[in-house]
């Protein structure tokens, strides 16, 4: 089977959110600085692409980027936090074929407090609810699980089933992607019990159709590694790393990295 690689263009580090985990916006790029969209024409056909940043929508020619790419990728796809939603949708609405993802933290207070963002939640969910009277079919909230957030989980896992859009989610962790060294892994039984509580929801899939659910049974899957990580567990089965062959990052500037996670 043919390995598709996905490249993510992070085309900004200007961000609205104030997010505790990440310190991005603290750093934001000179819109001057950013890499002209005519350069993104010298990727190659075929890449699995991923819009990223900071937030990706406050680039004024997000809509150029767009045009180049979409014809190219064998899957575009845009990171957001939902809050431009107008934007959003008039990008679903020229390219349907994209995959979005709307980042959020949880549910209302819990997202609110962690994104640093007033009515951040408000904003995420008017998104999706715009994006479901649109072609795009490939929509979805995602979630970087923590100790702050654990006990979101299942509502929101339940909330999307009832909206019949995806979730997915990773895992909290450092990088100088994120100038953040400190985020806390780990947490407490209760903490444990949260996740746990998720993996057996996911396992009882209420969706419609095979395939949904089988993308359900295997993000508990992949949602048993982020228990272990969070009890301190030994991590078990760990595939070799594809960094700069699976996958690799090309920032505001242009310059091209194999991880954002490791600065080596």
């Amino acid at each position: 089977m043919k390995n598709i690689v996905q490249a993510s263009l992070i085309t900004t580090y200007r961000c609205n959110a104030r997010c505790g985990m990440c310190e991005i916006w603290k750093y934001p790029t000179d819109p001057k600085d950013e890499l002209d969209p005519k350069y993104y024409e010298k990727l190659p056909d075929g890449f699995r692409i991923n819009i990223t940043g900071g937030e990706p929508m406050m680039r004024d020619d997000i809509e150029d980027i767009f045009r180049i790419l979409y014809p190219k990728a064998s899957l575009l796809e845009l990171s957001t936090s939902g809050y431009f939603t107008d934007k959003i949708v008039n990008l679903a609405e020229k390219f349907p074929n994209i995959l979005i993802r709307v980042s959020i933290e949880g549910l209302p207070a819990t997202n609110d407090r962690l994104r640093g963002i007033r009515n951040g939640f408000d904003h995420a969910l008017r998104t999706i609810m715009a994006l479901k009277k649109t072609k795009c079919r490939n929509i979805g909230f995602s979630v970087v699980i923590s100790p702050q957030n654990a006990f979101d989980l299942v509502n929101l896992y339940e909330l999307c089933c009832a909206l019949g859009v995806e979730l997915g989610n990773s895992a909290i962790h450092n990088s100088w992607y994120f100038h953040k060294y400190d985020n806390i892994i780990s947490g407490d039984e209760h903490i444990w019990q949260m996740e746990a509580q998720f993996i057996k929801a996911l396992l009882r899939s209420p969706r419609y159709g095979l395939k949904a659910k089988l993308k359900d049974y295997g993000r508990a899957y992949f949602n048993l590694s982020i228990l272990r990580r969070l009890r301190g567990d030994e991590p078990g089965y760990r595939p070799p790393c594809g960094a700069g062959t699976d996958f690799f990052f090309i920032d505001p500037f242009g310059n091209v990295s194999p991880c954002n996670g490791s600065d080596e």
